[in-house]
């Protein structure tokens, strides 16, 4: 939730991932090909934490249908692969960041303060439009749910026993 913003906001942009791969899917084949099969890493480390992921960018379930999308930018570690496959795992990566970056696949508003955006991490993109190291101020509270435990929860809630 959003407490406090100054007065000159940026706009805040959200993209459907799942939407930009289905398109890549049915347009770019060897784009998307790649997507599933290159495994990248991914790594967040602080003093208290210290997380790493390695699998594809795109991730399939079990019937072939899109689970979900990892394109964290500023985490994304070492690429792992034959020095053959290196030049075509980079102009893949090329070419979601021109999708993503297009128009028809934005929503973007700017918050106010009181406001609150829930999304899937694991499908939405998010972004703001510029920071403005000049001055001003934001204060956001995070909150992350368990998916494992949020989908044990509806599924209880619907059968009307929670």
């Amino acid at each position: 939730m959003l407490c406090s913003l100054s007065q000159n906001s940026e706009e805040n942009v959200f993209v459907d991932a799942f939407r930009v791969a289905e398109d890549l899917r049915r347009s770019e084949p060897e784009v998307f090909r790649n997507f599933c099969e290159t495994i990248w890493e991914w790594k967040y480390s602080t003093k208290e934490e210290d997380y790493r992921v390695e699998g594809p960018i795109i991730v399939l379930d079990h019937n072939n249908q899109i689970g979900e999308v990892r394109s964290i930018t500023y985490q994304r570690g070492t690429l792992r692969v034959p020095y053959n496959q290196v030049d075509a795992s980079y102009n893949a990566l090329l070419t979601w960041y021109r999708r993503v970056k297009e128009s028809r696949y934005q929503v973007r508003f700017k918050l106010r303060p009181g406001d609150l955006i829930a999304f899937d991490n694991r499908r939405i993109l998010h972004a703001r439009t510029h920071f403005n190291l000049s001055g001003g101020s934001r204060y956001l509270i995070g909150c992350y749910v368990d998916t494992d435990d949020l989908m044990s929860k509806m599924r209880v809630l619907s059968r009307g026993q929670g």
